[in-house]
């Protein structure tokens, strides 16, 4: 069974989803990338992996936090990317 992380609750958001830059250090596998649903490795530089996607609330952001933890990811930073 692969590994698959939803951050979209199932159904209507009440909220429109935000948009954040998440950056990890190390490089992450393209499978593991490809379990954090609605997350794309945006780039890797210098030892960091940066991933974008969007998340319905700060609950769903919250539940991301906890996962890069309990996989032991380092957290460096997360940023809303600016909508334009």
């Amino acid at each position: 069974m692969a590994l698959r992380i939803e951050f979209h609750p199932r159904g209507e958001a009440a909220v429109p989803d935000r948009t954040y830059r998440v950056i990890v250090r190390g490089r992450l596998s393209p499978g593991l990338v490809a379990a954090f649903e609605d997350f794309e490795a945006a780039d890797v530089d210098q030892g960091l992996t940066h991933l974008v996607g969007t998340v319905p609330d700060q609950e769903a952001l919250h539940r991301l936090f906890r996962v890069l933890s309990d996989l032991n990811i380092e957290l460096v930073s997360v940023n809303p990317v600016s909508e334009k």
